[in-house]
């Protein structure tokens, strides 16, 4: 599997958004030069300014937490 310093490329991550783009959950505005968690398996985009791109990084956290831990129920 390939990684990107130290995750592997897959993983969702906090971008810079080159484009303006929408929140693929509530489509609020993202607006060119802002923060934003992008999947980059699927080209999701999630704002930061909304809040959606806190909420999928926590659950994302929490599920990489629980696969290492064996904890998922």
């Amino acid at each position: 599997m390939k990684r990107r310093r130290g995750r592997p490329v897959g993983d969702p991550r906090w971008i810079t958004a080159r484009y303006k783009g929408a929140c693929t959950d509530c489509r609020a505005e993202i607006p060119a030069g802002t923060q934003a968690y992008y999947y980059p398996n699927s080209g999701s985009l999630f704002g930061k300014a909304c809040g959606c791109g806190e909420r999928r990084q926590a659950e994302f956290d929490a599920a990489v937490f629980d696969e290492a831990n064996n904890a998922s129920l």
